[in-house]
């Protein structure tokens, strides 16, 4: 009866030192929700750089700006500026590298790929996207 008894405190010891040990706060991205719906001409001159695969250009709108992205000639992927880790800093405000090969973070020096998945492990949250429809020459741009 002793033996049974020892086992199970060992038993409910061991369950709790598992549970509480994996209850490790949440990270959330803080990004605020902001409504999206921007019309671009992409003939007009101000766009010249998405006339090419690989090109990008920054644009007003979302929360701190939209970084504009054409990958062929039938998709363009738009990405909000505001990173997602420590969004709420001041320099959290993200740019294409200059080497035009990935997205950089230059407050924590996160990096991501173009289609927005984080690339060296220090985002645990890909970018937020909004939703691109092209129709001829227009892009329309829209939060989901």
């Amino acid at each position: 009866m002793v033996i049974l008894r020892r086992f199970i405190r060992v038993y409910i010891t061991i369950l709790g030192l598992l549970v509480f040990s994996s209850c490790e706060p949440q990270i959330q991205n803080e990004i605020p929700f902001v409504f999206v719906e921007i019309d671009i001409n992409l003939n007009n001159v101000e766009f010249v750089d998405l006339q090419k695969d690989g090109g990008f250009v920054y644009i007003l709108g979302g929360v701190r700006g939209i970084i504009l992205y054409r990958k062929n000639l039938t998709t363009y992927k738009a990405f909000e500026r505001n990173s997602p880790v420590n969004s709420s800093s001041v320099c959290a405000v993200l740019d294409v590298d200059e080497s035009d090969l990935f997205i950089i973070d230059p407050c924590s020096q996160a990096l991501f790929d173009f289609d927005g998945n984080p690339i060296n492990g220090i985002s645990p949250f890909p970018l937020r996207q909004y939703i691109t429809i092209l129709d001829n020459n227009w892009l329309y741009i829209r939060s989901e």
